[in-house]
């Protein structure tokens, strides 16, 4: 699905960002997409002699301490940034604004209207939030966005940006098993051409269940709900069921993504897979179909 007459609109975001000077990158819950696309888009900014800072409102998992590079990303309370010093505010891999600032906190939190927002993202389920984006839902992960439209052929990766742009791909395809496209197996050959080391990707990817995702992930699949017409499954989290597994709060969708990738997307003869999270004041509905088999528009269900 390409939206906004999609390569104009990209083409006018790609022409803010470069006239900016100094440029504010906002990222939501930290995961291999969000994270390499960010700090890959962040060199690339800096080569051309910009002031760029990038935030996140979450602390990274443990496991992207494997990064080089994650130092780039600083942990704070993104609502107390002036946001006023910058000629750009980028959002990246975030369906909805409310992603990359504590909502729940600081609900009446807002932009100011004088800076440019520009989103780049793939989500279906993007709320249209910025006035200029950089947005394919036909992408399998925001850092092929990132890649085609600030790297190929402007920017010289080294490998440690070869390995967080490869690992945005593996992370938001869940290791090349859905949302694959042609241009996303060319831009991962691409990447593959540096020295890096794909053993320790894969196992970053899939050796992600610790204790506490060890302790909780029962439960969610004891929750999971199986239906036959049309064949979906559905798992529905109250914020009082979280809290009563002491599911940490700014860690929920790591243990999202263990239930999803490790059982839910799993399941033999079901075509949907949904997941719904309550917060205090709205819900964050996710929504994948197994490409091969389902027929439904799933842009209906949002």
């Amino acid at each position: 699905m390409l939206l906004y007459g999609f390569m104009e609109e990209a083409i006018k975001a790609k022409k803010i960002i470069e006239n900016a000077k100094k440029i504010v990158i906002l990222i939501s819950s930290p995961d291999g997409d969000s994270v390499g696309s960010s700090i890959v888009l962040k060199h690339y900014l800096e080569d051309r002699n910009k002031i760029v800072d990038l935030f996140s409102f979450k602390k990274p998992s443990p496991i992207f301490l494997n990064f080089k590079d994650i130092g780039d990303i600083d942990v704070t309370n993104t609502t107390k940034i002036d946001y006023t010093y910058y000629d750009a505010i980028i959002i990246i891999d975030s369906g909805s604004i409310h992603q990359v600032y504590d909502y729940q906190r600081y609900p009446n939190f807002r932009f100011p209207s004088t800076t440019p927002l520009i989103a780049i993202d793939h989500h279906l389920s993007n709320t249209h939030y910025a006035k200029y984006n950089i947005y394919d839902t036909n992408a399998g992960a925001t850092g092929e966005l990132i890649y085609k439209y600030f790297i190929k052929d402007e920017y010289d990766l080294d490998d440690d940006e070869r390995e967080l742009l490869y690992f945005a791909l593996v992370w938001d395809t869940g290791s090349f098993r859905y949302h694959v496209r042609e241009e996303t197996l060319q831009i991962a050959a691409e990447l593959l051409k540096g020295n890096i080391d794909i053993d320790k990707l894969s196992s970053l990817y899939f050796e992600n269940i610790d204790d506490d995702v060890k302790r909780v992930l029962p439960d969610l699949i004891q929750k999971t709900v199986m239906r036959k017409n049309p064949r979906f499954v559905y798992l529905y989290l109250s914020l009082k069921h979280m809290q009563k597994l002491k599911m940490k709060p700014f860690e929920i969708k790591k243990y999202i993504d263990v239930y999803r990738g490790s059982f839910q997307i799993n399941m033999k003869d079901y075509d949907i897979f949904i997941v719904i999270t309550e917060r205090k004041d709205y819900k964050i509905i996710s929504v994948r179909g197994k490409p091969y088999t389902n027929k439904i528009d799933l842009s209906k269900l949002i």
